[in-house]
């Protein structure tokens, strides 16, 4: 079964509020997953305990962490289920970012890279291809010290 709770819609209606808002000022927009221009402005932390101690661990890659995504939460009946499903994707999330690519662009030159976001963001620990995890409590031995929403 599939939810969207509205998602869809209301992302078409922004894309073309924000298209006609940029048409009107002789602009385009364009889905991207970098900002083409930096500026140098702070990054805005999300003022959560996970994000608080993300800046404090880790402040230079939030500092520099300027990479947005889409994400799709998929719920699954449990966590022995959600390993096993991330154990049989693995395989796949490479061609996944192959796919997603959008952020040739950084400090405005073109990177060289289809995927600059992937870049940048692979600097985190929790990044990348995950282990196999043999069930979920290798899961939660392994990731002990990895950042959880809190």
């Amino acid at each position: 079964m599939r939810h969207t709770g509205g998602g869809r819609g209301h992302l078409l209606r922004l894309r073309h509020a924000v298209g006609a808002a940029a048409e009107a000022h002789g602009c385009r927009i364009a889905a991207c997953a970098t900002p083409p221009l930096r500026h140098g402005h702070p990054v805005a932390v999300t003022d959560q305990a996970r994000y608080r101690a993300m800046l404090t661990q880790a402040p230079q890659l939030v500092a520099e962490q300027l990479v947005n995504g889409m994400h799709v939460h998929v719920g699954v009946p449990s966590r022995d289920t959600g390993v096993q499903i991330l154990n049989r994707i693995r395989v796949w999330l490479p061609t996944l970012t192959a796919l997603s690519a959008n952020s040739p662009l950084w400090d405005s030159h073109d990177s060289g890279f289809a995927s600059w976001r992937t870049v940048i963001f692979s600097r985190w620990p929790v990044s990348g291809m995950p282990p196999h995890f043999a069930d979920i409590a290798d899961r939660d031995r392994r990731c002990s010290n990895c950042w959880t929403a809190a």
